[in-house]
């Protein structure tokens, strides 16, 4: 199906509304935030439906709230103090979440890495920000560090698999699938870059998608293969960003809406397992099907259209990217199909050994509850009916990637940058 040539017959539009404060334009609303907000409220509202009962406290709503707060404010603004700023205000919530944990003494390792890899790129982010007016070959390469460590691209990624092992998984949702990196990537590097940058930050998040596919593909810990899913697809958004043309933009885009959501769907389905039987391996078949049929379908349609499977959100945007990079670049293709048949046979091999073969006694009860229910079920809707009537949200991504564009060419940067 032609998906480009249904964009190309669209009309593009400009930001809608802005705010300023002295003279100095605050809060940016344009057609990539307005959707970037509802977005981000739905994956923290969907973590909060799904949370058990043992892992809920007014602590951890607090510290889920301030992270929404933080991913609100940083997608409503454009001014680079202002997104720095906001940078280090989204690790806030992940922060207070895992003060419990570090206060243990044998979690010493896990704290020096956080704090390595995190704290590292908010000092390099910011950076790059304070020099961005004056020395812009410097400024750069500093802002896409601080991007590359919070994306946990390669060879930065040691923190993302330690941190799905060991902190609160529903915590770990709402911090990773927004993607912050890849919003501070559109706003600072996409109109000021040269080219060169841009295509060696796509080369990194190839590399980083094929790893994470591997790393998935491999891996016996029931939270490591989400580690590498998640890892995998959530780079593929940065092989659309780096072609600057409108397609591949658009590809791009749209991958970071339909990865994010999908995987949030995926982690409640993890979660949710966890919390009935605990923990689990990938060594042995441990059944349930027939128990918990609904949660059991979640997550192979999670998991699939994370992967791009037909009829979902996933197939348009995997399929956008492609046409919008293969042309210029025929190695993103060819990369993204290993990747994503990779992520495919991972994820059927999971959905095996947790629903089939022989059915085990668990303790707890396997039925989902009303509002675990109600939230998996508003994901899946929205994964297949953008899947079938996509439309609307891919002439929102027109606009955004037009919109891309033509601050690019407004700058008039030289490329040698």
């Amino acid at each position: 199906m032609g998906f480009v040539a249904l964009l190309t017959n669209s009309q593009v539009g400009d930001g809608l509304t802005t705010f300023s404060l002295g003279g100095r334009q605050l809060f940016y609303l344009d057609p990539l935030s307005l959707w970037l907000l509802p977005y981000t409220v739905l994956i923290h509202l969907v973590v909060l439906l799904c949370a058990p009962r043992t892992e809920m406290s007014p602590a951890w709503i607090r510290n889920l709230l301030l992270g929404l707060l933080a991913d609100l404010l940083l997608f409503s603004l454009r001014d680079p103090v202002g997104i720095a700023f906001a940078w280090i205000f989204t690790h806030l919530g992940l922060a207070l979440s895992l003060a419990p944990v570090f206060e243990d003494g044998k979690e010493r390792r896990f704290r020096r890495i956080l704090l390595l890899y995190l704290g590292g790129g908010c000092l390099a982010f910011v950076a790059g920000i304070l020099l961005l007016p004056w020395r812009l070959e410097f400024a750069l390469p500093a802002i896409t560090l601080g991007i590359v460590l919070r994306k946990a691209l390669v060879p930065f990624h040691p923190w993302l698999p330690v941190l799905f092992e060991r902190a609160p998984l529903g915590q770990v949702i709402a911090f990773c699938a927004p993607q912050v990196g890849a919003y501070a990537t559109v706003r600072l590097l996409a109109p000021r870059a040269s080219e060169e940058l841009l295509v060696t930050l796509g080369a990194f998040a190839l590399v980083t998608a094929l790893h994470g596919a591997c790393l998935a593909f491999g891996q016996k810990s029931f939270r490591g293969v989400f580690a590498g899913l998640f890892m995998g697809q959530t780079s593929l958004v940065f092989a659309g960003l780096q072609c600057l043309t409108l397609p591949s933009l658009v590809g791009g885009l749209t991958v970071w809406l339909s990865g994010g959501l999908s995987l949030t769907g995926l982690g409640l389905c993890v979660w949710a397992l966890l919390a009935r039987r605990g923990k689990m391996d990938l060594k042995v078949y441990h059944g349930g099907y027939e128990r918990s049929p609904l949660l059991a379908t979640c997550f192979l349609i999670f998991g699939l259209a994370s992967c791009g499977f037909p009829g979902t959100l996933g197939f348009i945007a995997q399929d956008l990217l492609l046409q919008g990079t293969t042309l210029e670049y025929p190695h993103i293709g060819i990369l993204t199909a290993v990747v994503t048949a990779l992520n495919g046979t991972t994820v059927l091999r999971t959905y095996f050994y947790l629903f089939c073969g022989s059915s085990r006694n668990y303790a707890a009860s396997q039925s989902l509850r009303p509002r675990e229910k109600m939230a998996m079920l508003v994901l899946v809707s929205i994964l297949l009916g953008f899947g079938l009537r996509p439309s609307f949200l891919l002439g929102s991504r027109l606009e955004a990637g037009s919109q891309i564009l033509r601050s690019r060419h407004r700058l008039r940067l030289p490329q040698n940058l």
